[in-house]
């Protein structure tokens, strides 16, 4: 019973918008005809004198606003810098990833340490060569936003 009272409302919606859209359309073919009809009328170099002033127009308000934005400097838009604000309270998600960070960094100082561990830690400075320089970059990042 639900299913025939869906049926019928989107029925009438869509019967509504075809006679909506019919109108639209038979609006904007009698306001086109009627444009047509007294624009036909005119004769050739009466259009093309007629195109001609309005490029004219045209061409003289773009050159006026070009030479008035050039020429009044103080009331022209200006750009200031946006400043962004340390963020006083960081979030848990951050806080979890910084946490990672550090014993990332951790694990890496003991490989460097340990007489086991310096190949590895050799082997990961070959292939990722920045990392360290990363991990820095990343704790000097959040000791500078973050620090009370």
């Amino acid at each position: 019973m639900k299913e025939s009272k869906s049926n019928n409302s989107s029925s009438k919606v869509d019967l509504i918008k075809s006679k909506v859209s019919a109108k639209f359309q038979e609006s904007k073919q009698f306001v086109a005809d009627y444009l047509n009809e007294k624009v036909n009328k005119l004769s050739a170099t009466h259009k093309r004198l007629t195109l001609l002033a309005f490029g004219l127009i045209t061409v003289a308000i773009c050159m006026s606003m070009i030479i008035r934005s050039m020429n009044d400097v103080g009331n022209s838009i200006s750009i200031e810098q946006i400043t962004l604000p340390k963020d006083i309270y960081p979030n848990d998600e951050f806080r979890k990833g910084f946490k990672k960070i550090l014993r990332i960094k951790t694990l890496l100082d003991s490989l460097k340490k340990s007489p086991g561990g310096i190949t590895v830690y050799d082997s990961l400075m070959k292939a990722r060569p920045g990392l360290i320089d990363s991990l820095h970059s990343l704790i000097s990042s959040y000791q500078f936003n973050y620090s009370h």
